[in-house]
């Protein structure tokens, strides 16, 4: 039966790399599902309409109520008019594009809050054995998790979406008094007009000069923009650094040793017989993390970040 070893972090070795717990097959399908699919193309598409709803077609006149309140709330702050009506437009504007990450946001905290429980379900179907050392099967939370996201309120999850969103907005609002939005998204359906007309990609042609895809492609530009700032900013405020104790975020703990003070890691009788003496050795020049104040476990990563690093690189693409 396997020992259970306390949490310390230590150097691995090439060949103690070899014994660490690997992605397992469900949370590689759940990663894929969750960040890939809802986090970056379904946060895409429904982006995408929801733009072309409140720019271009019927919900036009919606946006515009909005955009004049709006400008009459900037104006009090002592604005312009003619200011406080542009800044409206790109604020109000960029919101819409951007809606697709708040509805994909709905969709993902519960599905982080099951992680687990997914995950463990996932490899039941995939054939993944989770069979403990000693015959039985693994609960949900004994299962190895690589990328693990303790739960979070809504409230911190709206409050830093605001963040972010206040973030891009700025972004917006650079961007249209530098070089120009139109110019961009011009720019790059220019581009891709011109690689479909080259008669190699199939349908090309009918797709060039298309008016309904050469809007979507220009919002399609801003959004992947928009998304990589609103990763990195979601990802700044996640407050990871404060889930650490001192003397792990100067001597981080290798995968497969779980990163959390008041957690343990069950290790198999081959890496308990390759880690004995280092653990015998180091830990005690560890400090008592009993004698540290726990902070709140907050995300390693965004889910956000995530999705932008597991989707593909649609502004390479474009």
């Amino acid at each position: 039966m396997s020992a259970i070893i306390p949490h310390v972090s230590i150097k691995l070795s090439a060949d103690e790399s070899a014994l660490e717990p690997k992605t397992s097959l469900g949370e590689k399908w759940y990663n894929g599902i969750v960040y890939t699919g809802v986090n970056y193309w379904a946060n895409l598409g429904v982006s995408l309409v929801a733009a072309d709803y409140f720019t271009n077609l019927a919900g036009r006149k919606h946006l515009d109520k909005v955009i004049g309140l709006t400008e009459k709330l900037l104006t009090k702050t002592g604005l312009s008019s003619g200011t406080a009506g542009r800044t409206a437009k790109i604020a109000c504007e960029t919101m819409a594009l951007t809606s697709g990450g708040w509805m994909a946001t709905i969709a993902t905290k519960p599905l982080e809050d099951h992680k687990r429980e997914i995950v463990h379900w996932l490899n039941k179907k995939l054939g993944v054995d989770q069979t403990k050392a000693d015959g039985t099967e693994a609960k949900p939370d004994e299962i190895y998790i690589e990328e693990e996201q303790p739960r979070q309120s809504w409230f911190n999850i709206i409050k830093r979406r605001v963040y972010a969103s206040v973030v891009i907005i700025g972004a917006s609002h650079v961007m249209e008094h530098t070089v120009g939005q139109k110019n961009v998204t011009n720019a790059v359906v220019d581009n891709v007009n011109a690689a479909l007309k080259s008669g190699y990609i199939p349908f090309g042609k009918k797709l060039a000069n298309n008016a309904t895809f050469e809007r979507y492609l220009g919002f399609a530009a801003l959004d992947t923009m928009f998304t990589a700032i609103h990763a990195l900013t979601m990802n700044l405020t996640t407050g990871a650094k404060k889930a650490h104790m001192p003397h792990e975020q100067a001597d981080p703990a290798p995968a497969g040793v779980q990163n959390e003070p008041n957690k343990i890691t069950i290790l198999s009788p081959e890496a308990q017989t390759r880690f004995a003496d280092k653990f015998a050795s180091r830990a005690s020049l560890k400090p008592d993390p009993a004698s540290y104040k726990k902070e709140k476990p907050a995300p390693a990563e965004s889910r956000e970040l995530l999705a932008a690093k597991a989707a593909p690189n649609l502004a390479m693409a474009l």
